[in-house]
Parts: structure tokens; C-alpha cells; sequence
């Protein structure tokens, strides 16, 4: 590509206008899909994370700084176990405060090993189409993804970029017929996930994390390798749900935000 064409695709790919129809467009063919295969949710959502990364192309969106020489498999592959070392930390964090406060029980459970390699696939899908589009297209549109124009990002556009993608996660989750509580929690893991987008300057570290958390959340303790109920309700109630898991995730979320605020402008992300 010559240099007045890489120049005029950056600048349609920074076009606000066009930022915002692309992660329309694509979130509206993530509802059609939903509908047309309806009764292969696994299928849809492998067709859902490759449009999120079509569309994130077209978007700009980068898995990494396009500034720094590119990483090798084994730094991508300790980012991407790092990440999932933090979402995992977030859920046991939940969970033992659950625990702690005798608001949610813990016992072993029996499942197969397809069963937790088809939850894993699952939650791997999820994480690439949600990272991707409602936390790395909505910082592009902000100005706060790693491959923004306008060299280091200062503290203003890293708060302004922690925003947007809470408020979109929070929009999410509503979409999705949450109640009040979810969209709360909705809000707080975008913004946890959105600080590793932050602090990585890409999308491996925050979709590992997604994989950790969801993992954990969903797969190995519902009925997985354990089965986690909560004791504040009557049924099989999550205890990722509900006040102590949202106090949880707020006390982790602040103490995240903060570092990443803090952290100087110029900083580059470990490899």
C-alpha cells in the first residue's frame, strides 16, 4: 500500500462516523445470527468472534501496540495466561468472599471432560467477540485503543476510555434483559477488562482474563469440577451474582483503576 493510501485507510478506519456504523452493523448481525441459529448457540457464537474480528479489522482495533515490534508466540501465549491468571483471581476473589460470609457453598461436583472442554470453547468464543467489539472498538472510538492516533495516551483519555467501556458494558448487559444488579456487574468487568486493554496496549492480556473469569464462573464451579450455589436465594442461584460479588468486583475494580490511571503516559507494556 502506498503512503497516501495507508494514510487514507487510517483515517477512514479513525472516521467516528464510521467506527460507529461498523460496531452497529456488527452488533445487529449478532442479533440475526442469534435468531437464524437459534438452536446452535455454539455455531453462532463462532460466527459471532470471527465477524468481531472482521469487523475489528476494519475498525483498527489491535491485538497488539502496532508502535512495538511484534511479539513472539511466547510472549502472546504469557499474556494471554497472565490475563487468565487475573480473571481467575477475580473469580476466587468473588467466590471466597461468598464463602467467607456464609452467603454462597462450594461442593465437588462430577462433570465429564467434554462437558468442561465444550464450556471452555464456549467461554473462549465469548471473550474474542466481546474483548474485541465492546471494549477494543469502543476505545478506538474514544481515542484510547492501542492503535489511537496522538502518541501516549494521557491520563484524561485512559479515564475517558474506562467510561465509555463501563457505560457500554453496563448497556450490554441490559440488552441482554439483565436486572439492575447485572448491569452493574456488567460495568464493572468491562471496566476491570477494559484496564488490561489499558495497561497491555492490546487484546490478549483482557481476553485471557475474560477466559478466566467466565471459565470459573460458569464452566468449573457450575457444575463442573465444583458446583457453587449461593445461599441468599432459594434455586440455583449463582454466587457470581448478587451484592457480594458486586462488592467484590467494585473493590477490585477501583484498586485497578487506579493503577492504570497512575501509571506515566509513556509507559510500555512489559513483553
Amino acid at each position: 500500500m502506498s503512503g497516501a493510501n495507508a494514510k487514507t485507510a487510517r483515517k477512514r478506519r479513525s472516521d467516528p462516523v464510521t467506527l460507529v456504523a461498523v460496531l452497529l452493523g456488527a452488533r445487529a448481525l449478532w442479533a440475526i445470527e442469534a435468531m437464524v441459529l437459534a438452536d446452535s448457540s455454539l455455531f453462532a457464537l463462532g460466527v459471532e468472534a470471527v465477524t468481531a474480528e472482521l469487523a475489528g479489522g476494519r475498525l483498527g482495533v489491535a491485538w497488539s501496540d502496532p508502535h512495538r515490534p511484534e511479539p513472539t508466540t511466547t510472549q502472546v501465549v504469557g499474556r494471554v495466561v497472565r490475563g487468565a491468571i487475573f480473571g481467575l483471581g477475580l473469580a476466587s476473589l468473588v467466590l471466597c468472599a461468598g464463602l467467607a460470609l456464609q452467603r454462597a457453598t462450594l461442593t465437588l461436583s462430577h462433570a465429564s471432560f467434554a462437558a468442561l472442554a465444550l464450556g471452555l470453547v464456549t467461554v473462549i468464543l465469548t471473550a474474542v467477540r466481546d474483548e474485541l467489539l465492546l471494549r477494543g472498538a469502543v476505545l478506538r472510538l474514544v481515542g484510547a485503543g492501542p492503535s489511537s492516533p496522538g502518541g501516549p495516551l494521557s491520563t484524561r483519555k485512559r479515564a475517558i476510555g474506562l467510561a465509555a467501556v463501563a457505560l457500554v458494558g453496563a448497556a450490554h448487559a441490559y440488552g441482554e434483559g439483565g436486572h439492575v444488579s447485572a448491569i452493574a456487574q456488567g460495568a464493572l468487568l468491562a471496566t476491570l477488562f477494559g484496564s488490561l486493554w489499558l495497561k497491555d496496549r492490546g487484546a490478549f492480556r483482557p481476553v485471557g482474563a475474560h477466559i478466566g473469569w467466565s471459565f470459573a464462573a460458569e464452566a468449573l464451579t457450575q457444575g463442573g469440577l465444583f458446583d457453587a450455589r449461593s445461599a441468599l436465594a432459594a434455586g440455583a442461584v449463582s454466587p457470581f451474582e448478587g451484592p457480594v460479588a458486586l462488592g467484590a468486583l467494585l473493590v477490585a475494580a477501583a484498586v485497578t483503576v487506579v493503577v492504570v490511571l497512575r501509571e506515566p503516559a509513556a509507559s510500555v507494556p512489559s513483553r
